[in-house]
């Protein structure tokens, strides 16, 4: 962002919202004074409300992750001709008397400026030791770590065990003591990855997505 910035004297935007919510729902001006490891997805447009809400429906606090709802007057009819995925995916919405709001499976939490920051589809999220993990806070806080400009986790059978394995590019010298460390300032240690594999670039497929079939095994040390 800051290299687009100083680069293009432009405006930039960083935004998120899905097709059936009128394209973005939510936007965030980037500053090249900002000094954020990670970019918010911003407040919602108007005419929007933006909801992170748990399993039952039910607001979550600030800093914590839940899925992220969208209401308002940009929401799409449905889907046409699709009944059954209409009435999955827009539901009532239990704050605004008479309105619907669109689930959007997606896994986000707010800042203390009420501010979005998405981490990923809740169909990553995994169970292990009874614990539920979101594998985008996982790749959220390694992105945050100097010189890590790729990141994705996973889990993965090792020794016939289920495990937490995470791959990440680097430009500096990261190893795996190091981005360990990291990590336990941000993740509980339920959520730190057994093994971390550091490579100058993540494969990815032809449109662009990480190719995890392609990924070499990540070995604990």
């Amino acid at each position: 962002a800051h290299r687009y910035l100083r680069g293009t004297h432009a405006r930039l935007f960083n935004v998120y919202g899905p097709t059936e919510a009128c394209i973005f729902a939510t936007a965030w001006e980037c500053s090249l004074h900002s000094t954020a490891a990670e970019l918010p997805v911003g407040l919602p447009v108007d005419d929007t409300r933006i909801y992170v809400l748990d399993r039952r429906l039910r607001p979550v606090p600030d800093g914590v992750a839940g899925e992220v709802f969208i209401g308002g007057r940009g929401l799409a009819r449905g889907y046409l001709n699709r009944a059954d995925l209409t009435d999955a995916a827009f539901v009532d919405d239990p704050f605004v008397a008479g309105q619907r709001m669109y689930r959007t499976g997606d896994s986000g939490w707010f800042d203390s400026q009420g501010c979005l920051h998405f981490l990923g589809r809740l169909d990553r999220q995994v169970k292990l030791r009874g614990y539920r993990i979101e594998l985008g806070e996982i790749e959220s806080a390694l992105l945050a770590v100097e010189g890590v400009t790729q990141a994705v986790a996973d889990k993965v059978e090792h020794n016939g065990q289920p495990a937490i394995h995470a791959w990440v590019a680097s430009n500096r010298a990261n190893d795996h003591e190091r981005l360990q460390r990291a990590l336990r300032v941000r993740l509980p240690d339920y959520m730190l990855p057994s093994a971390i594999a550091v490579l100058p670039q993540l494969p990815v497929t032809g449109s662009g997505k990480i190719d995890f079939a392609a990924l070499p095994a990540a070995i604990p040390s």
